[in-house]
């Protein structure tokens, strides 16, 4: 058992997959950290996103509405891509790829009316008496 274990871990395409999805997971990871540099800058004008920083608020309502943190995570992944998005669209303007840069831009601003859709979602529930 031991040996076969080895040889596995051993085996370079292992350890390239291995890498390759650590890789992955902490440039998604560092996306959705610029993701919440990015939000921090909308918040700061509520036309653009709608927001409650009260977490109690948050904390109480979603006791009563389970549905709540499901709309939270989707919140999350919709900055998220927005997120990635951006960072897309940046890249293809810097490099002049004017079509992929039409395509990023239509889809950050896809992306920007699903998370304002989902705050705006969560800012009623949480504010509904």
């Amino acid at each position: 058992l031991f040996k076969s274990i080895k040889e596995i871990i051993v085996d370079f395409e292992t350890i390239v997959t291995i890498s390759f999805c650590a890789i992955a997971y902490e440039i998604g990871l560092i996306i959705n950290r610029i993701g919440s540099l990015l939000e921090s800058i909308l918040k700061k004008f509520p036309i653009l996103l709608p927001f409650d920083d009260d977490y109690e608020k948050y904390v109480e309502k979603e006791k009563q509405l389970p549905k709540l943190s499901t709309l939270s995570r989707e919140y999350a992944l919709s900055r998220t891509s927005m997120t990635l998005f951006l960072i897309m669209t940046i890249i293809s303007c810097i490099q002049r790829q004017y079509i992929f840069l039409f395509v990023m831009v239509i889809l950050t601003i896809l992306f920007y009316f699903s998370t304002r859709k989902h705050a705006s979602k969560i800012f009623k529930i949480v504010n509904c008496k």
